[in-house]
């Protein structure tokens, strides 16, 4: 992965916490937006997501906020 990418995926990681983090879970809102963010960071690994409304944090999710 570019330091670009890197870059992009730590904003959206800053954003989903920020705005879509309700208590334990991601909930996208039911916005495109929020659900392909979800989306993205799944595929990074960094949420469990099933396409529905609501995702988690995986580990690496976790550790990735905290890095950021």
């Amino acid at each position: 992965m570019s330091e670009r990418d890197k870059a992009v995926l730590t904003a959206l990681v800053r954003m989903v916490d920020q705005y879509l983090t309700v208590g334990e879970e991601l909930d996208t809102l039911s916005m495109s937006a929020g659900q392909n963010a979800l989306r993205t960071l799944a595929d990074a690994g960094l949420v469990d997501y099933d396409g529905g409304r609501c995702g988690t944090w995986t580990q690496a999710g976790r550790d990735q906020i905290t890095r950021s």
